[in-house]
């Protein structure tokens, strides 16, 4: 795990994405303008979203699963929950959660996810009611305050 790594919500690689494209080729019967404005305005619906997997500055060996999106034109942390590697694979990571979510968007996590890891800068989690979630690495991540 790097903590100086921001994944970032990659649409157009996910499910949503692909679903959203699907419609608006259908919306705009070929029209490829019409298209573009179609998915334009999906991509523009979606919030910004991004994961963080940061190591504890007071406790060493304690890591925090941190999900944020833009509240109200500010960056704010959703979810923020403790956990541990459970396993490894070459292309994955099995997490094991710790704790209550402490984000100002509390949810009930469940006890382990599996991220895929097709390549150091792409990261992929399956969700129930979304399908395949695709995150982009970004370097060089804001320092906590």
């Amino acid at each position: 795990m790097q903590s100086d790594v921001l994944w970032m919500f990659s649409f157009n690689d996910s499910d949503l994405g692909e679903k959203q494209r699907e419609k608006c080729e259908k919306k705009s019967k070929g029209d490829p303008e019409k298209r573009a404005q179609c998915l334009s305005k999906a991509q523009k619906s979606v919030k910004v979203e991004g994961i963080r997997f940061k190591e504890d500055k007071e406790e060493p060996d304690v890591w925090w699963f941190t999900k944020f999106s833009e509240v109200h034109g500010k960056p704010t942390n959703l979810n923020r929950i403790q956990f541990e590697v459970d396993s490894e694979t070459e292309d994955s990571v099995t997490l094991k959660f710790k704790g209550r979510d402490q984000g100002t968007k509390r949810a009930a996590f469940p006890p382990k996810m599996v991220i895929g890891v097709p390549s150091e800068f792409r990261i992929e989690i399956d969700d129930k009611r979304k399908g395949k979630m695709v995150y982009k690495a970004r370097m060089g991540a804001v320092e906590d305050k």
